[in-house]
């Protein structure tokens, strides 16, 4: 079912408007509208179409009139006379167009009118082939339209840096290089407690770690692999160490 659309009017070199038109074309069946519908196989109840009035030709009366009139009231008389006779030939062609339904409906459907099929119908019996490639080709428009929302919305997606949203206003409780897409390195007090010490806390530590004999002994054995006297010298190996200044511990 195509459908007019109409566009702006085009300019041309003589400034002169020029209307545009565009057809839109689409798949979609006509529209049925079934407000009421009852399966009786009549038409004269007015099912399809309303019955139309009678044509009125009470108009052809005021052409007889040759009486001398003003101006005003002659006028009156003439928008009197067009106005019946334009409603005189509309009456007259839906009397024409309904009687054309009734021969159509009388010589094609002589049992009568049951109901209206269509594809958009559930439980159509002659169109289930065209209602099949209607709902798949309506699930392959949904889903490319939702793609092309996707992509469309991921081209122009900026990050609030760019787009200068929140422009001067003050940043609340955002980490250091948060805003930059790389990957960051674990930087917490509690598990690195020494990346937040200055030179001076670095060079001359007020907790400095002691010596103690117990350990240095087992990393002496471990050094040595079970062996009991030096490789060097050849002489016995050491069995106990003791500490030397300050530094023994407590």
């Amino acid at each position: 079912m195509a459908g007019v659309v109409s566009l702006p009017a085009l300019q041309t070199s003589r400034d002169q408007a020029v209307p545009c038109q565009m057809l839109g074309v689409s798949t979609m069946p006509p529209a049925c509208h079934l407000h009421g519908w009852t399966s009786e196989p009549t038409f004269a109840r007015g099912h399809l179409c309303k019955v139309p009035a009678e044509p009125d030709n009470s108009f052809i009366e005021l052409y007889k009139n040759h009486n001398l009139m003003t101006p005003s009231e002659r006028y009156r008389d003439f928008l009197k006379i067009r106005d019946g006779e334009k409603q005189w030939r509309a009456d007259k062609r839906a009397k024409a167009d309904y009687k054309k339904r009734v021969l159509v409906l009388e010589r094609q459907h002589r049992t009568g009118v049951l109901g209206v099929d269509s594809m958009m119908h559930e439980g159509t019996e002659n169109y289930i082939r065209a209602q099949q490639e209607h709902r798949c080709e309506s699930e392959q428009r949904e889903a490319f339209g939702e793609r092309r929302h996707e992509f469309l919305a991921n081209q122009r997606r900026a990050s609030d840096e760019v787009a200068h949203r929140d422009y001067g206003e003050p940043v609340k409780n955002q980490a250091r290089g948060s805003s930059v897409p790389l990957q960051r390195k674990l930087v917490d007090p509690t598990w690195h407690p020494h990346r937040f010490l200055d030179t001076h806390n670095r060079l001359f530590p007020s907790h400095a770690p002691i010596w103690d004999p117990e350990r240095a002994m087992s990393l002496l054995t471990h050094d040595r692999r079970g062996r009991d006297w030096c490789l060097i010298t050849g002489k016995e190996g050491v069995t106990e160490l003791t500490s030397l200044g300050g530094d023994a511990p407590e």
